[in-house]
């Protein structure tokens, strides 16, 4: 009877421990959940957050430059910005800049915004230099 707690409890061990494997938990830049990630030519911009999308009101995420597939040194000064074409006759543009910091790992930045509203935004990103990165995303309400 102890041999099957034993071999029942390896079993389990066993399967947790290929779950952690196969989705790279603790992995870094593993945290979080994965709201966008584009390329431009050899660079890779990722963003996760604590949901997988943006909404009206403050967010908090974090910024994965990678290059070639390796993290890389976007420098101290990355700006994030999210960008809305006004709307007439009544809605004039809007611009929501986001608050940038490094992080602790190379190629990884903490962020928080606050989008005015839900709908589909431009996401502008200044990184190494002014070297520029735009993509769309949809901010839920």
């Amino acid at each position: 009877m102890k041999n099957y707690y034993t071999i029942k409890l390896l079993l389990i061990l066993v399967t947790f421990l290929s779950f952690n494997i196969i989705t790279g938990c603790g992995k870094k830049g593993g945290a979080g959940k994965l709201i966008k990630t584009h390329t431009e030519g050899d660079v890779t911009v990722t963003i996760k957050g604590s949901r997988n999308y943006f909404k009206k009101g403050q967010n908090t995420f974090k910024l994965f430059f990678t290059k070639g597939g390796s993290p890389f040194d976007a420098g101290k000064d990355v700006k994030l910005s999210f960008y809305m074409p006004a709307m007439p006759p009544t809605m004039p543009e809007m611009n929501d800049n986001a608050v940038i910091s490094p992080a602790s790992n190379k190629g990884e930045y903490n962020g928080s915004a606050k989008l005015q509203m839900g709908q589909k935004w431009t996401v502008n990103i200044l990184y190494a230099n002014n070297k520029k990165i735009s993509f769309d995303i949809n901010a839920k309400e």
